[in-house]
């Protein structure tokens, strides 16, 4: 059976099913959701936010030990009576025995963005792809753009003394590994892969040899429209190498969008407008007005003083000059012809997010940008495409689950949720769209969001994260089957924050001569 457990929180929390046997009068066991929606207005906060259960009970809550305290955690593997959480500071193992009281075994400091955790007997491995990850584990980062002392990829731990996890090897990327999948092979004992999906730029070639940004019509080896297979010699995991660089993404072009509900884009407007009156910076990106949050603005503030040769805080007139250039710096951002564009036809995804595999019937589902993909892995070294599937009213294709027959991969969705197609009529908190029958189909398949029976969470502010979660007993109540799944869809918010890619919003910045 196929699984994938991520959780991304401030502590580590443990909930857990509470049954009958032991419920309290505090448990609400009803199978009807609570009304009015308790998740409405909960307070915000760090370690002391607002809560709100139904049907689980909080077992408990463990703050973060202290080199990892206010640092941003990722994903949670397990193995035995351990839970390993990773942090883009490193990875905390935690003995979960009694999961009311959870035990710090072990941190390890060891940063990298976004360190993604998975276990495959005594071996873990952990992800990195920002630039500031050191092969060395230090805490110092990476200060110059090229340099031999920066890890993205993978790094390979030996776990057999959980307490004193012994770092043995690591497997350079072009781009980094945002996050990564262990594969099985069923006809191979000896050896275990894994898949890498890195969406960060590609790194220079003087940093590590044969990588290449351009498309695959002008370079042959370029590190677009990819993913990476690494194999690991389960008896000398040092050994882990690449051994192929599928093109799963051949032929793909750019995923369908539509236009943003007109209310959507009055709102935007006045919020905008709102931001301007405070002297903040706003740019539009098609029909949409958003807000230019410090992290975005800053750096080219920074970049125009350096321009003038100048220091200390910016002037007025470099804000001034700023604000009359920020628009064709975001369209530069925006319009910037990708590369594999051809005949003016933009390309599709060049890197997923996630892949979920299912090797005992030789499946994986990748969310992949604006796609989701089904993959065919009898031969996990050499993963090839079945199908591609976009729906204009999902922005990013986040996971995805299979359902325990293999026979449906669903997608974790981040939905635009204020496009119309996806809202039609809102019923209180919630909406629910009715199946298609195009959701029940012979075979494996891969099916659309828009098929399923899905709830849109509308208990959030408008500029809050929506979930969307599909409902089991609306998917194929006709053919019998169940899936359990989780749908992600998240709000974009209209403010434009800080961007791993500020370094080019600078050289931006300094092209158009925004001092002058």
């Amino acid at each position: 059976m196929p699984s994938r457990i991520t959780v991304r929180s401030v502590s580590f929390a443990i909930a857990a099913l509470a049954l009958a046997a032991c419920a309290t009068s505090k448990l609400d066991m009803s199978t009807t959701a609570p009304s009015p929606d308790p998740r409405v207005g909960l307070r915000a906060g760090l370690m002391n936010a607002a809560e709100a259960t139904w049907n689980l009970r909080v077992l408990s809550r463990t703050q973060p030990s202290e080199k990892f305290a206010g640092v941003t955690n990722s994903d949670l593997s397990f193995s035995g009576p351990y839970a390993i959480q990773g942090n883009y500071n490193g990875f905390q193992v935690w003995d979960i025995s009694n999961p009311a009281r959870p035990a710090l075994k072990i941190g390890y400091l060891c940063p990298a963005s976004q360190s993604d955790v998975s276990v495959y007997k005594n071996l873990l491995f952990v992800s990195g792809e920002g630039q500031s990850g050191r092969l060395d584990c230090g805490a110092e980062g990476v200060h110059d753009s090229v340099s031999t002392a920066r890890l993205r990829g993978i790094r390979i731990f030996d776990i057999t003394d959980i307490a004193n996890p012994k770092y043995i090897g690591n497997v350079q990327t072009c781009r980094g590994s945002h996050t990564h999948t262990v594969v099985e092979d069923p006809n191979d004992k000896e050896n275990v892969y894994v898949y890498v999906s890195g969406s960060a730029g590609v790194r220079s070639p003087t940093e590590l040899a044969g990588c290449s940004k351009l498309a695959p019509d002008e370079d042959p080896n370029s590190a677009l429209f990819r993913i990476e297979v690494i194999k690991v010699p389960l008896a000398h995991p040092e050994l882990a190498r690449i051994v192929s660089s599928p093109r799963i993404f051949n032929d793909l072009t750019e995923a369908p969008t539509h236009g943003e509900p007109a209310d959507d884009i009055a709102a935007a407007a006045k919020q905008a407008a709102d931001w301007r009156a405070k002297g903040g910076y706003t740019a539009k990106v098609h029909d949409m007005e958003y807000t230019l949050g410090p992290g975005f603005v800053k750096p080219m503030l920074d970049s125009i003083v350096r321009a003038r040769s100048g220091s200390g805080d910016p002037t007025a007139a470099d804000s001034a000059a700023l604000r009359s250039g920020i628009q064709g710096i975001v369209d530069l951002m925006v319009n910037a012809v990708p590369p594999g564009t051809k005949n003016g036809i933009r390309p599709g995804p060049t890197q997923c997010h996630d892949i979920t595999v299912y090797p005992a019937i030789g499946l994986a589902g990748g969310a992949c940008g604006g796609y989701g993909l089904l993959l065919d892995i009898h031969d996990p070294a050499n993963p090839r495409r079945l199908a591609a599937v976009a729906d204009s009213n999902f922005s990013y294709w986040h996971s995805a689950t299979f359902n325990n027959d293999g026979s449906d991969a669903v997608p974790e969705l981040l939905q635009d949720a204020r496009r119309a197609d996806a809202q039609r009529e809102l019923c209180g908190p919630q909406r629910v769209a009715d199946p298609d029958s195009r959701a029940r189909r012979d075979g494996p398949s891969l099916v659309s969001g828009r098929y399923l029976g899905v709830r849109l969470d509308r208990s959030v502010p408008s500029q809050g994260d929506r979930v969307l979660r599909s409902g089991p007993d609306r998917l194929d109540q006709a053919g019998g089957r169940r899936l359990v799944v989780r749908l992600l869809v998240q709000r974009r918010d209209r403010q434009l924050r800080d961007r791993s890619g500020t370094r080019h919003l600078r050289a931006a910045a300094q092209r158009l001569h925004l001092a002058e």
